[in-house]
């Protein structure tokens, strides 16, 4: 059973809340003592664990868009089912809302209290189903800013499109559009030993889908002619791999699509329910094109002092544009002060050392393909440097977006609607993403 849920800002301001079973403390003050354990972790400078308990009240939560979805309980449940009851609040917050932020779900209060009443009933959960909580809620939203949209063609933006409630009366008034949007996104895991090639290097990436077309019509999405699962291989290259096929590990599909063209066309056909589904979710191992390359090289200056150089090289076509990268380096323990110089001062470089954290940050607002940068870094030490000194030093973590590209080359061959009117044409979105959940690289000592 799950006595209370509540969702948090980075504050520790509560946003909105629900007490389901009265047997515990009241919410503000569990509230307050998960933040304030949240806190403890932070600084200690730990990554807070996702379940831990306090007391006799176990604490689930995950965080999203800056916020904490939060759920306690004094009873023994099932952690994998309260997280994904959390991850799935999150969907509907994003469905029922449309923009994910707490701005938004500040101004849609009453809403929000309105799903936790269908979601979960004196502890029990009832449904996660936005198709059944839309017929079951009565209040309108107030939907946030959403940045302007592009032309049909921008495909880079078009997805923001997809920022509106599935409670949205646009349609309803015949003001809106009919339209379908499709996310390949991908997350990365990689590592990097200190010559630059990687000892990791894997892809978990998901096909999402949110539709907004009347009448709910099938679709028909077809992936890549070249696409191979688990130990399919071509006959044509039964010892290599071809550059440009794709090799997935193995992946799993939304239980609702048909399946009976996928060995011939490897086209899926599905009828999307309300708001966001997960269409396919995918693996693929051994990836070898990476689209960033690291090297780093340190050297001892004096007895008190060495020198680090990085050097990053965007090896992704020219045309894309990586937003929001992020380099951070670790410094060892003795150190009292580090100089950062870059090559170039393009692409909104910045360097900050961080004494309290003992890290280097270099961020860049956004990094063209087929570039290279170089960062020195000039540390100074209290104590005298040695090989320990060195041992301390790194590793190199690398945070990023990737828009309109992937790594695993899983592409969208066509996104059909199956109306019976043939006059029937939707706006249809599709956009691939690529984002780091782990890079690191190592530094030769």
């Amino acid at each position: 059973m799950i006595s209370q849920v509540f969702v948090l800002s980075r504050r520790g301001d509560a946003i909105v809340s629900r007490d389901y079973m009265m047997d515990m403390a009241p919410v503000s003050e569990s509230a307050e003592i998960f933040f304030r354990q949240l806190r403890k972790h932070m600084d200690d400078k730990e990554d807070p664990p996702p379940i831990f308990k306090v007391g006799k009240t176990h604490y689930f939560h995950v965080l999203e868009s800056g916020m904490y979805f939060a759920a306690a309980t004094p009873h023994d449940a099932m952690p994998s089912m309260v997280l994904e009851l959390l991850m799935r609040l999150v969907s509907l917050s994003r469905d029922f809302c449309g923009v994910l932020s707490e701005e938004n779900l500040r101004k849609n209060f009453l809403l929000m209290h309105e799903l936790l009443d269908e979601i979960v009933d004196f502890g029990i959960i009832q449904t996660t189903s936005a198709e059944e909580i839309r017929t079951l809620v009565l209040q309108e939203p107030a939907e946030g800013s959403i940045a302007p949209v592009g032309p049909r063609t921008g495909q880079r933006i078009s997805a923001l499109n997809a920022q509106k409630s599935i409670m949205s009366t646009d349609r309803a008034n015949n003001s809106g559009r009919d339209e379908i949007f499709v996310d390949v996104i991908e997350k990365l895991d990689v590592l990097l030993n200190a010559s630059g090639f990687a000892s990791r290097a894997n892809v978990d990436g998901s096909i999402m889908v949110k539709s907004y077309l009347t009448g709910r019509p099938d679709i028909k999405l077809a992936l890549n002619n070249d696409l191979y699962i688990g130990s399919e291989r071509p006959r044509e290259q039964p010892y290599g791999y071809s550059e440009d096929a794709c090799y997935l590990e193995d992946c799993l599909f939304e239980g609702a699509a048909d399946l009976d063209l996928f060995e011939s066309e490897h086209a899926l056909v599905l009828q999307p329910s309300e708001g966001e589904c997960e269409l396919m979710r995918y693996r693929a191992d051994g990836v070898t094109q990476l689209p960033f390359r690291v090297l780093a090289e340190v050297d001892t200056v004096s007895e008190y002092k060495m020198e680090l150089l990085v050097k990053v090289f965007a090896d992704y076509p020219a045309k894309v544009v990586a937003s929001e990268l992020t380099v951070e380096v670790k410094m060892p323990v003795t150190t009292s002060k580090v100089h950062c110089t870059t090559s170039i001062k393009e692409c909104g470089q910045l360097t900050d050392y961080q004494p309290k954290d003992q890290k280097v940050m270099w961020t860049f607002k956004k990094v063209p393909g087929k570039t290279d940068y170089a960062l020195k870094a000039s540390i100074s030490c209290d104590e005298v440097v040695g090989f320990q000194t060195k041992r301390e030093l790194g590793p190199i973590s690398l945070h990023f977006t990737l828009p309109m590209y992937n790594v695993s080359k899983l592409h969208v061959k066509y996104l059909q609607i199956l109306h019976k009117d043939k006059a029937y044409n939707p706006y249809r979105w599709v956009r691939y993403m690529t984002k780091a959940s782990s890079y690191v690289v190592r530094i030769a000592i």
